[in-house]
């Protein structure tokens, strides 16, 4: 079976927060767990924390780059604009 490459989707500041919000509820249940002594649910939670983490991270450099990109983006069209003005 051929693998396709995973595209990746848009993604907004909403729901990087919702993520990273969800990764902070399984780091304070992981030490919920700890703390009542329950080895299994705490094994459980940092294998979620395990998978979610990277995501975050991903997301979180992924917005950073979205917004350099932009930023990028406007100041060559002002240098652009700037440009055609002086020629005309």
């Amino acid at each position: 079976m051929a693998t396709q490459k995973n595209r990746s989707l848009p993604v907004t500041e909403q729901q990087v927060q919702a993520v990273e919000e969800l990764l902070s509820s399984l780091k304070e249940r992981a030490n919920n767990a700890y703390s009542a002594g329950d080895a299994y649910m705490n094994s459980v939670y940092a294998e979620l924390v395990k998978v979610v983490s990277p995501i975050v991270q991903r997301a979180n450099a992924r917005m950073a780059r979205e917004s350099q990109a932009q930023i990028n983006k406007n100041a060559r069209e002002l240098r652009e604009k700037e440009r055609s003005s002086s020629v005309a």
